[in-house]
């Protein structure tokens, strides 16, 4: 449950009522698309295998698709979690202060190519602002919970923070949540909190 600085829920979606409305689709990847997105028993899938044609790891932009929730494009303060595996093994990922397409942060996460990564994109250029080798465990399910408050970035998986702790950056204060596919014909996403 997204929460308001009263305690007050912002939004949840668990995709059980069987469609993902208030969520956009966004496909930047050129090859191999469109994207799939759908509601497939109470869990949201990607099932193409949309991407930016380049595969090699170290290139940052790694465009592929998104949906975005609409209605939380004044949100500032919050902390997502989401219940996220895949049954391939290419990037998938939760992104916070989405502005647009040119301007948010993504936690990404690739198995094929051994990354755990934090992007910031202002005015379309990415930035890396952390990263690790830990590539995640296809058909494994990982609670995936980013922490946006002031400048802090957090992110945890299964309840243990990545790179070391919190990350600083203040160049983006407001923006809504998206879910990301890259490269990823077996991505998904539930229980969004």
């Amino acid at each position: 449950t997204f929460t308001t600085a009263g305690g007050g829920s912002l939004m949840t979606d668990d995709f059980n009522d069987g469609n993902f409305t208030g969520w956009q689709v966004v496909n930047e990847g050129t090859w191999e698309g469109p994207s799939k997105w759908a509601v497939v028993g109470g869990a949201l899938q990607q099932t193409s295998n949309i991407y930016d044609g380049n595969t090699d790891g170290a290139v940052l932009p790694k465009k592929g698709t998104f949906v975005w929730y609409t209605a939380g494009q004044s949100w500032s303060n919050y902390q997502v979690g989401v219940e996220l595996w895949s049954t391939d093994d290419d990037a998938l990922g939760v992104m916070v202060r989405y502005r647009d397409p040119g301007n948010y942060y993504r936690f990404s996460w690739d198995a094929q190519r051994q990354y755990r990564r934090l992007v910031k994109v202002v005015n379309g250029q990415v930035t890396l602002l952390r990263q690790d080798t830990v590539a995640y465990v296809p058909n494994q399910k990982y609670q995936v919970e980013v922490l946006a408050q002031g400048s802090t970035l957090e992110v945890r998986v299964d309840g243990v923070p990545l790179f070391g702790g919190p990350v600083m950056d203040s160049a983006l204060a407001t923006g809504s949540v998206a879910l990301y596919s890259w490269g990823n014909i077996g991505s998904v996403f539930e229980k969004v909190q």
